[in-house]
């Protein structure tokens, strides 16, 4: 089941983001958090258990991310196509990673522009001015 986050859900949230991501990530997380768009950022619940977040600030993917152990199984694909169906604009900024960049493409966005190290991917047909 896919529902909007609660403030009750940031521990298993943190939790779950802490296996996911490399700990240069952890301190972005809250602020995260803390502006987050509340009905578009997401939590995907397997039997009582969060298996899968997404964070959306605005109209941009934060942080989208499964349990390891439910990976591959298209979870991830259904809660972007959730938030897709309510934010169709969506933009994102994903780790480097060849495997990541093309799934996105494989799920509508294209890139739009590379800033430095930065690659901003949007969900639309305009490109946008800077990642900031």
């Amino acid at each position: 089941m896919i529902v909007p986050l609660q403030e009750s859900n940031y521990t298993s949230a943190y939790r779950l983001f802490q296996s996911a991501f490399d700990t240069t990530e952890h301190p972005k997380f809250k602020q995260a958090w803390n502006t987050r768009s509340r009905p578009l950022s997401l939590g995907y619940w397997v039997n009582g258990k969060l298996i899968g977040v997404s964070i959306v600030c605005g109209h941009r993917l934060h942080y989208i991310y499964i349990d390891e152990r439910y990976r591959s199984k298209g979870f991830g694909s259904e809660l972007l196509q959730t938030i897709l169906a309510h934010s169709p604009t969506l933009h994102l900024t994903p780790v480097d990673n060849p495997k990541i960049h093309a799934w996105y493409v494989q799920h509508g966005f294209r890139l739009s522009q590379i800033h430095g190290a930065y690659r901003l991917y949007v969900h639309h047909d305009h490109d946008l001015r800077s990642i900031h």
